[in-house]
């Protein structure tokens, strides 16, 4: 089971720190992203939630020869969904005498749109889901992430928890796992994991 977990000012990538020269925030996965010459130039387009999911499953899929698209499923889990963006869009179009919608910040107003890009960046063809809950909770994160192999279509997810309520206060828990890794193991990563 390869595993990441994202806070504002943490990586940890399979148990390893990964240094971050003390940056958090949206400045830091800027830098992990130059760092790594990662060739997306959407990225900088995207919101923070999208930014957030695209360095989690970058760093998890990395140099994962193995992938089978067509069988690979896409779960993220948060609870806050695109409610940030909500917000910044609803201040385009509050004021009736400065009314500009912006379609820049509209397509952030999708809670799926970070499976939708983590999907299309890996060619991950098989169910793409995105799901809110009340709060972070390791049982019910790993039974969504679990049950999504009761599609025998599915033979991989990449998925977990990916939560963003601005540019500086995030955290991510993903793990990269098949039909054969116990749901025990799974919920022991989120509960070790939990958000504090």
């Amino acid at each position: 089971m390869k595993q990441i977990v994202i806070d504002s000012n943490r990586i940890i990538h399979n148990g390893r720190h990964i240094d971050c020269q003390g940056m958090s925030g949206l400045s830091m996965l800027t830098a992990i992203y130059k760092a790594r010459n990662m060739g997306y130039p959407k990225f900088y387009k995207m919101d923070p939630l999208c930014r957030l999911g695209f360095i989690g499953a970058e760093l998890l899929l990395n140099n994962s020869k193995d992938i089978d698209g067509d069988h690979h499923a896409v779960v993220v889990i948060g609870h806050s969904g695109s409610f940030a963006d909500d917000l910044r869009y609803q201040e385009t179009i509050r004021n009736t005498d400065n009314y500009y919608p912006s379609p820049a910040i509209f397509v952030y107003t999708l809670a799926n749109i970070v499976s939708g890009e983590i999907a299309i960046r890996h060619k991950l063809y098989g169910e793409s889901s995105s799901y809110l809950i009340d709060s972070y909770d390791s049982e019910n994160i790993t039974t969504l992430l679990t049950s999504t192999f009761d599609d025998p279509e599915v033979d991989r997810i990449t998925g977990g928890w990916i939560e963003a309520t601005d540019e500086n206060n995030f955290s991510l828990r993903l793990v990269n796992i098949d039909r054969d890794i116990p749901s025990e193991e799974i919920n022991k990563f989120f509960k070790d994991n939990a958000i504090k």
